[in-house]
């Protein structure tokens, strides 16, 4: 059983000290999903106002219809880093065997979904990291 946190007289603790060094620190997020993409992200037209990007695809998978959410506190590509709200994996049925894939990720602000969308317009593939707050 994962331990669920070290307390000292009922308070959390989320750092250990030797001298004035820090020697451990509790982290405060955990890495939830990394996702590999091949195309440029876009602004959402479906999603008005909810600071989404997102990337429309077509693969052939035996994964039902259906979204899958996963709620973030932030994400990153290499170095960059952006305040992230949601990430949703939306399965609708295609053409043929293929199904309609829609990844999503919900920003906190304007500026940070326009700055990711023209962000993976110059890096059109890479590896998205997605973190979320620790329990």
């Amino acid at each position: 059983m994962a331990r669920e946190g070290i307390y000292v007289d009922g308070k959390k603790i989320i750092a250990r000290y030797v001298g004035d060094k820090k020697v451990w620190e509790r982290e405060r997020e955990k890495l939830v999903l990394t996702w590999n993409y091949l195309k440029r992200w876009s602004l959402s037209n479906n999603v008005i106002n909810n600071y989404t990007a997102e990337l429309v695809d077509s693969w052939e998978t035996s994964v039902p219809v259906g979204t899958i959410d996963q709620e973030l506190t932030r994400i990153s590509i290499g170095d960059r880093s952006w305040k992230a709200k949601m990430f949703a994996l939306v399965i609708e049925d295609g053409n043929g065997t293929k199904k309609r894939i829609i990844s999503r990720i919900r920003f906190n602000n304007f500026t940070d979904v326009y700055s990711f969308v023209r962000f993976t317009g110059l890096q059109s593939a890479g590896e998205i990291k997605m973190f979320k707050e620790n329990d």
